[in-house]
């Protein structure tokens, strides 16, 4: 049978990728703003449709 090879342990990990920058948090945020107002626009118009239609 043949054994599985395993990595020194000295070899370094990959670094996981850094936050995103400063500057970008405030489209995220807008970002979240217009997911949640579509979702609630979307659920609004299938209740209106029920009541309405």
């Amino acid at each position: 049978m043949r054994e599985e090879q395993t990595p020194p342990a000295s070899t370094p990990s990959p670094q996981p990728s850094s936050p995103a920058p400063v500057e970008h948090e405030h489209w995220q945020t807008g970002r979240l703003i217009v997911a949640v107002l579509t979702c609630l626009f979307i659920i609004g118009a299938a209740i209106a449709y029920e009541a309405l239609g």
